[in-house]
C-alpha cells in the first residue's frame, strides 16, 4: 500500500479509531491507490438513495393520479345526534351513536386491502379502460360489514319499546 495512504489515517482529525477505509486495487499505475473513508461511502449511497425514493415517489405519484392512501376506501367517524336531526322527542337512549361512514376512491387497479368484489374488479378494468360506450364508474366505498345497536323510545301509543335495529354502524369499508 502507498504509504500516503496509511498517514492519512493518522492525520484525520477524528483519529484512526473512528474512520472505516475502504482500498481499491486497481489496474491504475503506481501512486493511484484510490481510498474514500466509509463515512464519505455512506454519505454517497444516503445521497443516491434519497434520490432514488424521490424518483420513485415521484414515480408512484404519477402513476396513482390524484388518488393516495389518505384518499383511498376507508372508514371514518359520523355521530349521528338524534336531537339534531329531530329525533330527541321519541328515542330516549341512546342520545347518538357513532354510525361510522365510509369515504374515499377505489383506484385501479384494486388492491387487496380495499376487499373488493369480483364485479368490483372488472367494473375498475372496465372504467380505466374506458371499454363500454356507456360510462362505466369506478366501483365505490360502501360498508362491507355492518352491525345493529339497540334503541329505547316510545311508540305511537307512547309505550318504552327497546328494539334492535340492524346494519346501523358500518364496521369496515370495500370496494363494491
Amino acid at each position: 500500500m502507498d504509504p500516503s495512504v496509511g498517514s492519512s489515517l493518522k492525520d484525520h482529525p477524528q483519529g484512526p479509531e473512528t474512520n472505516a477505509y475502504l482500498v481499491i486495487f486497481s489496474d491504475e499505475g503506481p501512486g493511484d491507490a484510490i481510498h474514500k473513508s466509509y463515512l464519505d461511502l455512506a454519505k454517497d449511497a444516503m445521497a443516491n438513495s434519497e434520490q432514488q425514493r424521490q424518483h420513485s415517489r415521484h414515480r408512484r405519484a404519477a402513476l396513482e393520479g390524484p388518488h393516495t392512501a389518505a384518499h383511498t376506501c376507508q372508514r371514518v367517524p359520523l355521530f349521528v345526534d338524534f336531537e339534531e336531526i329531530g329525533w330527541s322527542g321519541w328515542i330516549i337512549s341512546p342520545r347518538g351513536y357513532n354510525a361510522h361512514h365510509c369515504r374515499g376512491s377505489c383506484p385501479f387497479p384494486l388492491g387487496g386491502s380495499l376487499r373488493a368484489t369480483n364485479h368490483a374488479t372488472v367494473r375498475s378494468i372496465m372504467h380505466a379502460l374506458k371499454l363500454s360506450s356507456e360510462e362505466v364508474g369506478a366501483p365505490c366505498c360502501v360498508p362491507d360489514k355492518l352491525q345493529s345497536i339497540s334503541l329505547l323510545y316510545f311508540d305511537d301509543d307512547e309505550n318504552v319499546v327497546l328494539k334492535q335495529y340492524d346494519n346501523m354502524v358500518a364496521l369496515s369499508c370495500a370496494c363494491h
